[in-house]
């Protein structure tokens, strides 16, 4: 298996930094090229709508089972299992797909 050369990641995060002054200063525009390259990671985050990460932290906080989230999400347990560890630790990237916060459901 190839490794991933984070060398490349790093210097599209300090040209970034560089031209901004930080990462977090940078517009979504910008930061769009940091996150192709981490997509292309083989130790990538995983990339989460919305919906998705609402309904996982459902699952977090005991209100649904897994299986209901597998269910509401259109994917399998397999699938949803190391998402949901990435979202308690916190390491996943968030997609920008057409969010409507009103059509959550309760």
């Amino acid at each position: 298996m190839k490794r991933f050369n984070h060398q490349i990641l790093l210097a599209a995060v300090q040209a970034v930094e560089q031209q901004y002054g930080s990462v977090t200063d940078a517009p979504p525009d910008a930061l769009k090229q940091v996150h192709a390259i981490a997509a292309c990671m083989p130790d990538a985050l995983p990339m989460l709508t919305h919906y998705e990460l609402l309904v996982m932290k459902r699952v977090i906080a005991n209100e649904i089972s897994l299986t209901k989230c597998s269910q509401m999400i259109g994917h399998s347990n397999t699938w949803l299992k190391p998402r949901l560890l990435a979202v308690i630790d916190g390491n996943y990237l968030l997609s920008e797909e057409n969010y409507d916060e009103t059509a959550e459901t309760h």
